[in-house]
């Protein structure tokens, strides 16, 4: 059976229908005093819009909607499941893509940029970008809060939060251990200043240790040095001695003990007078003096 509708039917109860409803020259289906209006097939029945097409993703049950064609929404739109895509998401120029509550971060492909870019806005709640892997993902880093935005790129597992590589404005920063550049080509271009710091004060001693906060290093006192730490240099690490007083590097001691070896051009002593400035080179089995940085 069909019914065909062209004017107003008023229905204070349940309507049966086994065949079509047809609204001749179109209409609308409303509700009165604030009432729902549910759509509920039978059973395993799907509820369709259009009919240029049917599922593929094997929609089964009565609450499961079907649309054939395009689907236009004038307003927000709430998911309260998971979104999977099937296809490309396509958003438009200047039009924002927000992440957290607040929002916390948005991305956007922004014209006001010359020329058009990519834009990602850091939220000001940690002005962070962590990137680790997907198994570390509710991993807390513990980062503290940034003054710039800043990206973190972790490593392989979480066992150690504190391996990490920082990148914000005018710093490049690690958690631990050493920045290494490896470029694929002949080297490393550096294009202004290579601003070295110089480390904290040492008291000169047989064995001396050096900070690693420094290649440059002030030497207090007149005791005899005669071997220095090799941990924590590289073959081809090279740093500068200023001595302010007089100081007598001994040459070709006996390494041992995680100390090596201090190798003096002309293998003699090397003895400093107070503004003298020694400059060794690690060859990583022994410190080589370098002749030409030494007064």
């Amino acid at each position: 059976m069909a019914i065909y509708l062209n004017g107003q039917l008023v229905i204070a109860d349940d309507l049966l229908v086994t065949g079509d409803v047809v609204l001749l020259g179109g209409g609308n289906i409303e509700t009165v005093a604030n009432n729902d209006l549910t759509l509920l097939p039978n059973g395993t029945g799907i509820t369709i819009v259009g009919d240029a097409g049917s599922t593929s993703h094997g929609l089964n049950t009565n609450d499961d909607l079907f649309i054939a064609g395009k689907l236009e929404v004038d307003g927000p739109a709430f998911f309260d499941g998971a979104v999977r895509l099937e296809s490309s998401l396509w958003i438009e120029d200047n039009q924002p893509l927000y992440f957290g509550s607040l929002p916390d971060v948005l991305m956007k492909y922004g014209t006001s940029q010359t020329p058009d870019s990519l834009v990602l806005g850091i939220g000001a709640q940690s002005n962070a970008f962590i990137i680790c892997e997907a198994l570390d993902i509710n991993v807390d880093f513990a980062h503290a809060m940034q003054t710039n935005p800043t990206l973190f790129i972790h490593g392989a597992g979480a066992g150690d939060i504190t391996e990490w590589l920082s990148l914000s404005y005018g710093v490049i920063g690690t958690g631990k251990g050493n920045l290494q550049l490896a470029p694929a080509g002949d080297g490393v271009d550096i294009q202004g200043r290579l601003l070295e710091t110089q480390g904290a004060d040492v008291a000169s001693t047989n064995d001396l240790t050096l900070g690693t906060d420094g290649s440059y290093f002030d030497i207090g006192g007149v005791t005899q040095i005669n071997r220095i730490a090799s941990a924590g240099w590289l073959a081809g690490s090279r740093f500068m001695l200023q001595f302010d007083g007089a100081v007598t590097v001994k040459d070709a001691q006996a390494a041992g003990g995680g100390f090596a070896s201090v190798l003096i051009t002309g293998s003699a002593d090397y003895i400093s007078a107070a503004g003298s400035i020694l400059e060794l080179v690690f060859d990583g089995t022994a410190f080589r003096a370098a002749p030409w940085f030494t007064e």
